[in-house]
């Protein structure tokens, strides 16, 4: 079967959206996703609580959530970033010419582990 541009089986994509359109037609959203966001927000609370904790610091409960507000934007940015890279790997240059992208992978690349 052809996969076309995507890679994907087209089949299985039109599947796929045809079951998420009935999930959402009979479901809230906020309520089919409330466990994973907070598993998430935990995650980003305990992450912020253990850096406090190796540099000896008594964190406010709002410094605390400011605090794992601010690694879950770097976590989303990190990840925005290497889909950048993704895809500027599969085309290599912007108007003939290189992007620059990968050297700026380079540079970046402990960031881009963690």
């Amino acid at each position: 079967m052809d996969k076309g541009k995507t890679g994907k089986d087209p089949i299985a994509v039109a599947s796929g959206r045809l079951g998420a359109f009935i999930s959402h037609s009979r479901h809230d959203g906020l309520a089919v996703t409330a466990v994973a966001r907070a598993k998430a927000a935990g995650r980003f609370l305990e992450q912020a609580r253990a850096e406090a904790e190796v540099r000896g610091e008594q964190l406010s409960p709002a410094e605390l959530e400011r605090r794992a507000g601010m690694l879950r934007r770097a976590h989303f940015a990190r990840m925005a970033l290497k889909s950048v890279i993704s895809r500027a790997k599969k085309t290599k240059t912007v108007g003939g010419q290189s992007d620059g992208l990968e050297e700026v992978a380079t540079n970046h690349r402990d960031q881009l582990a963690s």
